[in-house]
């Protein structure tokens, strides 16, 4: 609008510019992205990464196997279990809480499996409660858990502690969004990572 001398500086997030910076794309001088095919003018796009909180991610100086172990004492996880750390975002996922739970039976038959189960906090305005689920859920398949499954299977609407879980975590079940992407990259952590349906972009 030329009202102002200020340098507008985007950034964009997803692979998929989302609305706002398709407005704002014409107004800006430069337009960092995050993932490579992101579709901005070769003059304004400057490649910059996602910027991941340092909380969450192990330092990556540290010894991980000395991480991991002081992570899994204060988690009260056994040094030989195999951890999964399955979340949908801090909202929750319904595929993802309703498909860990239906597979509790088979994955905790394995005595070392250990689930760290990040069910997502129902937030104002949105109807879906995933602990509530959750719970629902378990009801039909508690006759098939094994007698511990309480001790090896945490599930929780939302983590504080997300650093301290990624440093237990031997493999990561997630929705597949930028932030979640990026942080498990971070932690150089093993992931299946599922994506949303019907996302700007397909």
């Amino acid at each position: 609008l030329k009202l102002s001398s200020a340098v507008i500086f985007l950034h964009e997030a997803n692979a998929e510019l989302g609305k706002m910076n398709k407005a704002a794309i014409r107004f800006a001088q430069k337009v960092g992205f995050s993932f490579p095919g992101t579709k901005i003018p070769e003059s304004k796009k400057e490649f910059v990464g996602y910027p991941v909180r340092s909380s969450v991610v192990v330092d990556r100086d540290a010894d991980k196997e000395k991480l991991k172990q002081e992570a899994r004492i204060q988690l009260g996880i056994p040094q030989d279990a195999k951890v999964l750390f399955a979340f949908g975002g801090s909202q929750g996922a319904r595929t993802i809480n309703r498909g860990l739970v239906a597979a509790l039976p088979l994955l905790l038959k394995d005595p070392k499996v250990w689930i760290v189960h990040g069910t997502g906090r129902q937030l104002k305005g949105n109807s879906y409660n995933g602990l509530s689920d959750v719970k629902s859920a378990l009801e039909d398949v508690k006759s098939e858990l094994p007698s511990d499954w309480e001790t090896r299977y945490q599930p929780t609407d939302f983590i504080y502690n997300m650093g301290e879980v990624y440093a237990a975590t031997d493999l990561v079940i997630c929705r597949s969004g930028a932030g979640s992407l990026y942080e498990v990259c971070a932690n150089g952590v093993a992931a299946i990572t599922i994506p949303k349906a019907n996302l700007t972009g397909d």
